[in-house]
This record gives C-alpha cells, sequence and structure tokens, in this order.
C-alpha cells in the first residue's frame, strides 16, 4: 500500500498483468524487456548428436525435473541424445538422483555455474532449449538462446516467456510435461523447421539489446524526475 502509487518498471507485459492483479494501476508501470546478448559467436558447430541444454538455477520452481523427464521419453527415438544443464542451487543432489530414478544419469551433464563463452558454446551446440520453468518474469536464457540460432520450448503459464518465445516463430509454447517432450520431438525430427525457427528466434534477440534497455529506463526517470534526474545522471547532487 505504502509504494502503490510509485512508478513501475516491469519486465513484461504478464507481470504488468500480475501487479496489477495486486492494485497497481496498469499506468504507473512501464514495461520494459531485458535486453540480450549484442555480439555471440557463431563459430560453435552445432552437436553431431541431437542435444538439448537447459540454463538457469537449480531449484524447484525451474522444474529442471521436466527436461530428464523429456529426455527419458525421447531417447528410445533418439538413441544419441544429451541434455546439458548449465547452472547450480541447492537442488542440484535432488536432480541428480533424478536422473537416475529415470536411468538417464550418463545422458545428462550437470555442468554447474560456467563462464559466459561456456555457457554460449552450450547453446549455439544445443538443438533445442528447453524453459520448464513455473514462473519467468522474461526468460533471458530465452533470448540468449535465440541469439544462438536455437529455438525454445516452454510452458504457456510460465509468464514473461509468453513474449521471450513468439509461440511458433522461435520455439513453442506448451501445457503439460506431454507437449513439452512431443514439440521437442517435433524440432529433433524436422531440421529444416529447426533451421526457420532458429533464424526467427536470432532476430528476435537481437531486437532486444540492453542499450534500448537503459534508454526506457532513462525515459522513465526523466518523466519522473524531471531535472532532478539529468542533474543526477550527471554525478552533481540532486537537492
Amino acid at each position: 500500500a505504502v509504494n502503490r502509487s510509485a512508478p513501475y518498471v516491469a519486465v513484461s507485459h504478464a507481470t504488468r498483468d500480475e501487479l496489477g492483479a495486486l492494485g497497481i494501476a496498469p499506468d504507473r508501470i512501464t514495461v520494459l524487456h531485458n535486453g540480450g546478448p549484442e555480439t555471440v559467436d557463431v563459430r560453435t558447430p552445432r552437436s553431431a548428436e541431437p542435444s538439448m541444454a537447459v540454463v538457469g538455477r537449480l531449484v524447484p520452481h525451474k522444474r529442471v525435473e521436466l527436461a530428464v523427464d523429456a529426455l527419458a521419453t525421447l531417447l528410445p527415438s533418439h538413441p544419441g541424445l544429451r541434455l546439458t544443464v548449465v547452472g547450480d542451487g541447492w537442488w542440484r543432489d535432488a536432480l541428480r538422483r533424478h536422473a537416475a530414478d529415470r536411468a538417464v544419469a550418463d545422458r545428462v551433464d550437470f555442468l554447474g555455474h560456467v563462464a559466459d563463452a561456456e555457457r554460449d558454446a552450450v547453446l549455439a551446440r544445443a538443438w533445442v532449449h528447453l524453459c520448464p520453468s513455473l514462473k519467468e518474469g522474461w526468460g533471458l536464457a530465452v533470448v540468449e538462446a535465440g541469439a544462438h540460432g536455437t529455438p525454445t520450448v516452454a510452458f504457456h503459464e510460465a509468464g514473461g516467456v509468453r513474449e521471450s518465445v513468439v509461440p511458433g516463430r522461435t520455439g513453442f509454447l506448451v501445457a503439460d510435461s506431454a507437449g513439452l517432450a512431443a514439440r521437442t520431438d517435433q524440432l529433433l525430427r524436422d531440421p529444416a523447421l529447426r533451421r526457420a525457427m532458429g533464424s526467427a528466434a536470432r532476430d528476435h534477440a537481437a531486437a532486444h539489446t540492453w542499450e534500448q534497455t537503459v534508454s526506457g529506463f532513462d525515459r522513465v526517470l526523466r518523466d519522473q524526475l524531471g531535472p532532478r534526474w539529468t542533474t543526477a545522471a550527471r554525478g552533481q547532487r540532486v537537492p
């Protein structure tokens, strides 16, 4: 209630809608999408065998288990399939146990925290990026994957991914774990579709830069603070 009349910045329209449901007036909320990589190394080739990647913290609401389940479902049809998981967190051991329970532990690579260059190489090699998260404000990893021409399969109800993924163009949005496996299978089987979606994903990622995001914040602050923001931006004391 204290901040209800203050200006807000949301990373997606989905987040703006959620803030509106909490009583924040929509006209006080500016949507500024997160930026993405401005330059990427495109020299890393795709893996010879089919591959999937997940990037994110290893915590329950990221639902990496569903990516492991998709691997177990698809492995009989794609014997060379591997899943690479980039990121770390307190849920790591539970995910390792889940992979063992599904008899795919030898097909999952848990890399932990890695440098940006290694993360980019993983996304560039992957045939498909999976974002099985329960909730995302925007879906930065979706844009990072798209910068490498890698399409994403995510969940429609996860919020901001409805904007970071353009359904049917840069990837697919699904309703359940069966849909996650089915759409991933479709992309793995169809190289022409994978290339077309990857190209569209690269264009979509290029349209979201951190320069645009910073410029958006600058406009919001100028609108709200006027001359005081100009003074602060110059490093001078604000009265």
